[in-house]
């Protein structure tokens, strides 16, 4: 394993936001450049026990979505119809 020198401030930064967000600063470097160099090989999510509790609040909210409604054009037609119908008549 190599390793790298980066500035102290800099580090200290990356900690501080690592830190925030429920990471190690490995973590962190890590999917910092896989996102900017693309995807690693053999990358594997995080199972969701692995969570931060505000992400694990999030599981699930989206289900019983209209996935055939991507932009919510259908969802929002409907809701206006039914909102101005009775001004229509």
């Amino acid at each position: 394993m190599d390793s790298i020198t980066i500035d102290p401030a800099v580090y200290r930064q990356a900690e501080e936001y690592a830190q925030e967000h429920n990471l190690s600063v490995r973590e962190l470097v890590e999917r910092t450049l896989v996102a900017l160099l693309g995807k690693k090989e053999g990358y594997v999510l995080k199972s969701e026990e692995e969570l931060s509790p505000s992400v694990r609040s999030l599981i699930g909210i989206a289900v019983g979505a209209d996935t055939s409604d991507i932009n919510g054009s259908d969802a929002r037609e409907e809701y206006l119809m039914g909102k101005y119908e009775a001004d229509i008549h």
